[in-house]
């Protein structure tokens, strides 16, 4: 073959690549002009280079990324009607910063409520109410409540799409008269299908923990 100068029409070439990869389309064009001849092996370093840039692996995203959650709201609502008490919990600049606005208003003893729960992300004025993004991923979500040094109990009310408990409807009971702590905790990718999660036990729910606060709990007249 002449070794003069050789001349190519244009043309466009699509690579796609195979399998799941998320490399882009890559084209290689190969311009109308005059070129000197080259021998095809010398383009394989160039296209690998070019597919090597082009399939350069995206940052991975965590699907399920913790939430931000330092304000609380419960309401007590007594079944069978009277005043419900409220409960908040406010720690926008978290550990470290100032302490903790803690609202809390007594219970009567041997009374049902029902209990509401609302979450906000108070780092932003006004702060920003994310309860229905947490409902909305219910199933890798669960509220545990542990009471300390207190005689009340609590069962859950509201339930993800596969019947495991969620927690931000619950029903307490206040016993009789005294002083204690309520611990809430709220689990995101909480293991919900392990032996005794869905009954409150926190012991082996894993994941990781999206809120962690104490109410003072006092029953009285």
């Amino acid at each position: 073959m002449d070794r003069k100068n050789v001349f190519f029409r244009s043309k466009s070439y699509s690579l796609k690549p195979s399998g799941d990869s998320q490399c882009s389309y890559l084209t290689v064009q190969i311009m109308m002009k005059k070129i000197r001849l080259i021998r095809p092996i010398l383009l394989l370093p160039i296209l690998t280079v070019a597919l090597i840039v082009s399939c350069k692996e995206e940052s991975p995203v965590l699907s399920n990324p913790v939430e931000v959650i330092n304000m609380i709201t419960v309401t007590l609502s007594p079944v069978g009607g009277g005043e419900p008490a409220f409960w908040s919990y406010s720690d926008p600049d978290g550990p470290g910063g100032d302490g903790p606005e803690v609202i809390w208003e007594p219970l009567k003893p041997f009374t049902i409520y029902i209990g509401e729960i609302r979450l906000f992300d108070a780092s932003v004025t006004p702060p920003v109410e994310i309860t229905e993004e947490i409902k909305a991923e219910a199933d890798v979500h669960q509220f545990f409540y542990d009471f300390r040094d207190v005689a009340s109990s609590f069962k859950y009310l509201d339930f993800d799409d596969n019947g495991y408990p969620l927690g931000f409807e619950i029903e307490f009971i206040a016993y009789e008269y005294g002083e204690g702590l309520l611990n809430i905790n709220l689990v995101h990718l909480a293991e919900k299908d392990i032996p005794g999660v869905s009954d409150g036990d926190i012991t082996n729910a894993g994941g990781y923990t999206d809120l962690d606060m104490n109410f003072l709990v006092r029953i009285k007249e």
